[in-house]
């Protein structure tokens, strides 16, 4: 995926003419990194992008930061100026910029990429490849980037040695390449401890099976087609709630026998009961971050002895969690030993518990009957009727704000089908590029969603002409709500004298999207209430072979609701409620008729 330039010309020219590469062009950069992070979660394979120097590359950062802390292995390799005309290269002399468009970007991506190399001669390449491609998928995967100065592009290749992964020795030369940045050098330092797990694996499935209220909670982790395929076969052959994290929401469908909420700070409360009530819990390749376990992270699970497995050690020392037995190592590795002993975890406390759990799905749905009479279109209804209507093999991609968060409270997840956002960055203008990349990497033979907000899709609209131009059947589900919902509800709760910069009222405009579907050329849908919703004009564009673009107008005023805000006290003081206690909140009688003892 590229945006072609001066500063990569060379780049360029040998990625359209090589037979086996295929490559797309988009209109910016940024959008060419996050539909490679989005190819990449399809696909499974990573995906490379190519930029320019300066602005190209700067350009690149967002996509690639939510390519990092989301996990997602990718290749960068960015164009740069000729060596002699690298500031970097007279250190001794503070320039601010000596080639043109010139800039320092090793320096700018090293927080947010595994690891990032100048190619300073032709014989560096091949270690430096070979070296690039085994950091970006091993230990936690994400980003590497590549930096390669013109006059080394249009070198020719001579000298070249080449030098492929031996094992111990090369992880040990690994250890001294600068190109490492800090996170990867800890990984790589405690790469042998992955080996040393299986007593802890042991002791992990004893304490699972010997406790009465276990819950198992997965994320990212789990996502690979090998983990998943085997997490599957080992939950199906147990009682015990399952509830899936923000990244791995598709990772289990919503009837199966031990699908028991989706856990957070707008989770729903089936989740978080079944977590804070768990007297064990099984964390599974889930970072938990902070919309996982709340800024009350103290009292996350409170009652449950903590098991954590991740492959990031730093992970499991961040002074937000206090987890009682961790585990550095793959998620796969664990399943491995799971799957094998899954027939010999039997504990009838666990169906019992279970049980619970699914009365809490059945008696705190997310979509309200309210929300069915409510006069506009309410996004919640709308966003769960959607789900039972898409295939069972759509690929469906979310936004950020309204399109995510209420994508993942209300959606019914089925089997088989693909759902995700970006979480850890949660970029508005994520939604087009990502299914853009979904539906490059499905190749056609799956139906691809995307799940847009009117105020996030400005972000890159030009991508719509990506989808044009490539005659790409992406489907636009385009939710209406007057601009920025998430900030919109965040200054009604601090500065609700002052609404400004969130929509066409004050100051933020918005073009007619009927318009601009129809000038890249896209099949148009209106839908304003649930009954245009189910007109056969809009179930045949849902189910047509080609793009469309669907804009449904939904109630500009619906909260994000459940969700957890801080509860006002008799005296006027404010709390950092528990992730049971969630807004709106339930009469104190009621919510601890949820508690057990």
């Amino acid at each position: 995926f590229l945006v072609t330039g001066g500063g990569a010309m060379h780049l360029n020219d040998a990625f359209a003419r090589h037979p086996s590469i295929k490559v797309t062009c988009f209109h910016h950069e940024q959008a060419a990194a996050i539909a490679a992070e989005a190819y990449t979660r399809v696909n499974q394979v990573p995906c490379a992008i190519n930029v320019t120097t300066g602005p190209g590359g700067l350009n690149a950062l967002v996509g690639v930061y939510g390519a990092y802390v989301d996990s997602i292995p990718m290749m960068v390799i960015s164009g740069q100026v000729k060596l002699e005309t690298v500031a970097a290269t007279y250190p001794l002399i503070p320039m601010r910029q000596l080639g043109d468009q010139e800039i320092d970007i090793v320096s700018m991506v090293r927080p947010i990429v595994k690891y990032v190399k100048v190619v300073k001669s032709t014989a560096q390449i091949e270690i430096i490849m070979d070296r690039a491609l085994f950091i970006m998928k091993h230990g936690r995967p994400g980003p590497v980037w590549i930096d390669v100065p013109i006059d080394i592009q249009g070198a020719r290749m001579v000298g070249v040695v080449e030098k492929k992964n031996n094992g111990q020795l090369f992880i040990d030369q690994l250890l001294d390449d600068e190109g490492l940045t800090p996170n990867t050098f800890l990984e790589l330092q405690a790469r042998n401890l992955l080996t040393l797990s299986s007593d802890l694996f042991a002791e992990a499935l004893q304490r699972l099976e010997q406790a009465k209220r276990p819950v198992i909670l997965v994320g990212t982790g789990v996502t690979s087609y090998v983990a998943r395929s085997m997490f599957l076969q080992w939950i199906n052959s147990l009682d015990v709630p399952v509830v899936p994290g923000w990244n791995a929401m598709d990772i289990i469908s919503t009837d199966h026998k031990n699908f028991s909420g989706r856990p957070g700070t707008v989770g729903d409360r089936a989740g978080n009961f079944a977590v804070q009530n768990a007297d064990f819990i099984l964390v599974i390749g889930c970072r938990l971050n902070i919309r996982q376990i709340s800024y009350n992270w103290k009292s996350f699970a409170k009652n449950a002895f903590k098991v954590m497995i991740d492959v990031d050690q730093a992970e499991l020392d961040k002074p937000t969690l206090s987890i009682d037995l961790k585990i550095h190592a793959t998620a796969e590795a664990f399943l491995k030993v799971a799957v094998d002993s899954g027939s010999r975890i039997q504990n009838k406390a666990h169906q019992i518990y279970r049980d619970w759990c699914l009365e809490r799905v059945k008696n705190y749905p997310v979509v309200q009957e309210s929300y069915r009479k409510s006069k506009s279109l309410n996004p919640y209804y709308f966003l769960n009727v959607l789900s039972k209507v898409l295939p069972e093999d759509a690929i469906v991609v979310a936004g950020n704000g309204a399109a995510c968060v209420m994508t993942f409270q209300a959606f019914e997840v089925k089997s088989g089908q693909r759902i995700f956002t970006n979480s850890g960055c949660a970029s508005m203008g994520y939604d087009l590029p990502a299914g853009i990349g979904a539906c490059i990497a499905s190749g056609g033979k799956r139906k691809v969603y995307c799940i847009a907000g009117d105020g996030s899709i400005m972000m890159n609209l030009q991508e719509l002409q990506t989808i044009a131009s490539n005659s790409l059947p992406v489907k636009i589900i385009l939710l209406n709500n007057d601009g920025y919902l998430s900030i919109k509800l965040t200054q009604a709760a601090y500065f609700a004298d002052n609404i400004f910069g969130t929509g066409p009222s004050n100051g933020v405009g918005l073009p007619s999207f009927k318009k601009i579907a129809q000038a890249f050329g896209l099949q148009y849908g209106e839908v304003k209430s649930i009954e245009d919703f189910h007109s056969d004009r809009i179930q045949e564009l849902l189910m047509e072979p080609g793009s469309v673009f669907i804009e449904v107008f939904v109630d500009a005023e619906q909260s994000f609701l459940p969700k957890l805000a801080s509860r006002k006290n008799d005296d006027g003081s404010m709390t950092s409620p528990e992730l049971e206690d969630m807004a709106p909140f339930l009469t104190r009688e009621e919510l601890f008729s949820n508690i057990l003892k």
